[in-house]
């Protein structure tokens, strides 16, 4: 399950040292600094993450070696998090997505929703959210029954 936003995961990633402006490089959202053959890099990955790094290097226009040491870098610095499968959820049987926004019962109590929730295998994605709503989840499901059959036992079994 990935959890995002205010009470989840922040973003990180590291400045690069040299002017971005000399090497074409830009500020991203959050003030860091990106070269932009490292953007093209990263929209080359993002969209065929089992790209060589010969032909990483072919369409960046860059040596092998380099493609390859600015690959390393960027997962070092944590701008590449990872490598995943894109898989078809119809084809596991789960043909049905919804998204379910949870809010706490007491607002006092500690905000462990995302733990609590983590041992269900539905849930696709936990995003916290601003508003009435602590959270909104993304499921998947093989069919429209009721949550108690399949989530595993419901909201009451899940959150206490």
């Amino acid at each position: 399950m990935i959890c995002a936003g205010g009470r989840g995961e922040t973003p990180t990633a590291g400045g690069i040292r040299s002017s971005p402006r000399a090497r074409g490089g830009t500020r991203d959202g959050y003030g860091n600094r990106m070269e932009e053959i490292d953007r093209q890099i990263v929209t080359l990955l993002a969209s065929d993450g089992r790209m060589s790094f010969t032909e990483l290097a072919r369409r960046s226009g860059l040596s092998v070696s380099a493609a390859h040491q600015r690959v390393r870098r960027l997962e070092k610095r944590g701008v590449i998090r990872g490598y995943v499968a894109l898989i078809e959820p119809a084809d596991l049987g789960l043909p049905l997505t919804a998204f379910v926004s949870i809010k706490p019962f007491d607002a006092a109590a500690p905000d462990d929703a995302p733990q609590r929730l983590a041992h269900l295998a539905s849930i696709e994605a936990c995003h916290s959210v601003a508003g009435e709503e602590s959270y909104i989840l993304k499921v998947r499901v093989p069919s429209p029954a009721p949550p108690s059959s399949s989530c595993g036992g419901g909201p009451a079994a899940v959150m206490g």
